[in-house]
């Protein structure tokens, strides 16, 4: 995701063709005149995060002196947004956590630094009498959905002091209670553990859930049989895990994680580095993973599955595969397997969900490319399956990504999980939410000069 452009006081480029004037009516080169661009935009879910070389035009300013700002309603007022600094090397600086680092920052925007907003926040395109009290400079970020060419905008603004900013807040992290509260959903990790799993997400009566938490927890297990036939086992909590720093902001927070699993001093998995990114509708989490061992030289098999469980507040939601061929694409969660259900598609759709009334859940990982065709997706519903470590026994309604871990060969990899939160969800929708993944909006950015 990246910027666009913004009006100016007589004239302004609108890629490179249309020019505003304070009047509000768009002028093309040939002399016809048109209404000024309103906002067309509809994608709900996307955050917008560009850098500051987008909005080149106010690198150097102070970061407390910048304010984001869109059309709506009620005329244009400042919106929620977040200047994330990063080192030139592309470390993000941390306020909070036991390897934070505020002194890499300089308060001031970097071509590096990361601007983040929600899509949904943007508004129509606006001209220079709307600029707001006080500012001095100001850039028009456009965005644009690559899908079906719809637009919106939002307007960065320099003042000489500190800017006027929205009072909203879509995502807290509490670091004593390892739990993040975001506008849509909550997560909660164990309080004074750094555990690299969750055991609590809630949706809130607000945004079409009950309030009541419904997973069991994050499983992650991994099994390995050497070439001795000596079988190993491993879950969630024998992995080391170190929540090394943290920020949180109005549009999303991050907490870096790093994981390893040993075993006698050896690493017996990939080593993986998260940055667990909250967004106001999901949580993604962008993985970093370091594949130091040479599986088939001390292997015969080993692979690694990665699940959700639920637990018994996740009764009667249901299981929604739209598989090819499939009788039937729903399964209700109750305890019991059923004939259908053993015969799922492993492979299609590439994703799993769950809803009903503690609300939806969606899921969606990204894998690294030599993983793809060795990932299977599988769905487990049998109260009598234990399969701890786990806060309630059995498996209900457990989603599950699992794959073979022979394809990775030594190097560096990178995969991206997301849990997401679709309101009043129906069948269908989840294509936007796939879309935000797989075809990202695009930005671009351009300065303003201002009318006198």
């Amino acid at each position: 995701m990246n910027g666009d452009r913004v009006g100016s006081g007589v004239r302004i480029a609108l890629a490179g063709l249309i020019s505003l004037g304070a009047s509000g009516i768009a002028v093309a080169q040939d002399g016809s005149t048109g209404a000024a661009p309103t906002k067309t935009l509809h994608r709900t879910p996307d955050p917008v995060v560009t850098t500051g070389d987008v909005v080149s035009a106010l690198v150097g300013k102070k970061i407390d002196q910048l304010g984001l700002f869109a059309a709506g309603p009620s005329g244009v007022a400042p919106i929620p947004f977040q200047v994330d600094e990063k080192t030139a090397a592309g470390a993000y600086v941390f306020p909070g956590g036991k390897e934070a680092n505020p002194g890499d920052g300089n308060g001031v925007l970097d071509k590096q630094d990361e601007v983040v907003f929600m899509a949904d926040d943007t508004g129509a395109r606006i001209d220079a009498a709307s600029w707001p009290a006080g500012a001095t400079e100001g850039v028009e970020i456009a965005i644009s959905d690559p899908v079906d060419g719809t637009s919106g905008w939002a307007y960065l603004f320099a003042f000489a002091d500190k800017a006027p900013r929205s009072s909203a807040d879509y995502v807290t992290y509490d670091p004593a209670a390892e739990k993040v509260t975001a506008k849509n959903y909550s997560m909660q990790y164990t309080p004074g553990k750094d555990n690299i799993f969750f055991s609590n997400i809630t949706i809130p009566t607000s945004s079409g859930g009950s309030g009541v938490n419904f997973v069991d927890r994050l499983k992650l297990r991994t099994y390995i049989k050497t070439l001795l036939w000596l079988s190993l086992s491993f879950d969630e909590e024998e992995w080391d895990s170190k929540v090394a720093a943290y920020l949180d902001g109005p549009v999303r927070a991050i907490r870096m994680v790093k994981n390893s699993l040993s075993f006698m001093g050896i690493d017996v998995a990939p080593t993986v580095q998260v940055f667990a990114t909250y967004y106001r509708d999901f949580h993604q989490a962008p993985a970093k993973i370091n594949q130091t061992i040479n599986f088939p030289a001390v292997a015969k098999e080993a692979w690694f599955k990665l699940s959700v469980d639920m637990n018994e507040s996740a009764k009667g939601m249901k299981y929604y595969r739209p598989s090819p061929g499939a009788k039937d694409p729903w399964h209700v969660i109750d305890g019991t397997t059923t004939d259908d259900e053993k015969e799922l598609d492993p492979k299609k759709p590439d994703w799993h969900l769950v809803t009903g009334k503690p609300g939806t859940f969606l899921w969606y990982v990204e894998m690294p490319k030599p993983l793809v065709p060795v990932t299977n997706l599988t769905y487990t519903d049998d109260a009598a399956t234990e399969d701890s470590p786990e806060n309630v026994p059995g498996s209900l309604g457990e989603v599950a990504f699992k794959f073979d871990l022979f394809p990775l060969e030594k190097g560096q990899y990178e995969m991206r999980l997301f849990y997401m939160y679709p309101q009043s969800w129906k069948p269908g929708d989840e294509k936007t939410w796939i879309q935000m993944i797989e075809k990202p909006l695009k930005t671009t950015g351009s300065a303003l000069a201002k009318g006198a």
